[in-house]
């Protein structure tokens, strides 16, 4: 192969290899930001104030889900799983005005998390049990469960951490070659 043929070919790896890393770099720090404000702002949670409150109602099941897997793995096409899933709810009082609350986590995003349900599946709250929740200050009507930052929050700063972090070994490996 002519040495222009070979420097033609080694750029366009290098252009591909280079927009490669600036997506994972791209959405690392956008995974990293989101999932960091979301634990950040758990985080701050803990400091809030604390109430004791009725559990009113409690389920925890456990739903079987069907999900596709790959052809020609070796299982039939569709394999059970079982997902947890917890509603709790509760009633508390701050400074004689009572709420409700269903609340288990801060920024969750929408997601359901379940490492609560399974923990609360090992240790059932039944109705009329007495726990303690953590409510904001400055709006009674937000409590949560357990305070602190969720899993879910952790987990979405966890993984874009790692892809940032390979996007920057990536362009660095990048700009050497």
């Amino acid at each position: 192969m002519p040495p222009a043929q070979r420097r033609r070919n080694a750029f366009r790896y290098t252009r591909k290899a280079v927009s490669f890393a600036t997506w994972l770099l791209w959405i690392g720090f956008i995974a990293l930001a989101i999932g960091g404000y979301a634990a950040w702002e758990g985080h701050r949670t803990l400091s809030w104030p604390r109430a004791s409150a009725e559990i009113i109602a409690s389920d925890v099941s456990v739903v079987d889900e069907t999900r596709p897997t790959q052809p020609g793995a070796g299982q039939p096409p569709t394999s059970p799983e079982t997902a947890p899933r917890a509603i709790v709810a509760y009633r508390y009082s701050v400074d004689g005005v009572a709420f409700e609350g269903t609340r288990l986590e801060p920024w969750t995003l929408g997601l359901p998390s379940q490492s609560i349900a399974r923990e609360l599946a090992e240790t059932p709250l039944a109705p009329g049990t007495t726990v303690e929740i953590a409510y904001n200050p400055r709006d009674a009507r937000i409590a949560y469960l357990k305070p602190g930052p969720s899993h879910t929050a952790l987990s979405l700063a966890i993984v874009g951490a790692i892809l940032f972090a390979m996007g920057l070994v990536m362009g660095k490996i990048t700009r050497r070659a």
